[in-house]
């Protein structure tokens, strides 16, 4: 089970990016010599949630919802399978790519969404 600051998230929902979670990040160059810098800075702390194109999972309400938090721009707790974590929602790329099943004009509340959700664990 995934939720952000008390929202539950679709059961589909699956951490995109658990795998690369906590991998060190790093930047190899290269000198004019041939010779090879690496510069460490730190460990990978995204964290992408996907919610997959099913009808029903995530309404307008919710993303409605985690829009506020999103532009609130605070530390929001996040729970994943039981893992708890403080996070703020990445604004270096869109923070929320999502988008609705059912292409139309004017989206209602129970109208369905897919797509990511960008945090960092902080």
């Amino acid at each position: 089970m995934i939720a952000i600051a008390g929202i539950t998230m679709p059961d589909c929902s699956i951490w995109h990016n658990e795998m690369e979670y906590g991998m060190p990040i790093s930047n190899i160059e290269t000198c004019t010599e041939g010779n090879k810098l690496v510069y460490s800075s730190g460990y990978d702390r995204r964290i992408d949630i996907y919610i997959p194109k099913i009808a029903g999972e995530l309404t307008r309400q919710t993303v409605s919802e985690l829009k506020a938090l999103a532009d609130n721009g605070g530390i929001v707790h996040l729970s994943i399978n039981d893992r708890q974590m403080q996070a703020v929602f990445r604004h270096e790329d869109s923070p929320l790519e999502l988008k609705p099943i059912s292409a139309k004009q004017v989206q209602e509340s129970g109208d369905s969404y897919y797509g990511m959700i960008k945090l960092l664990e902080v």
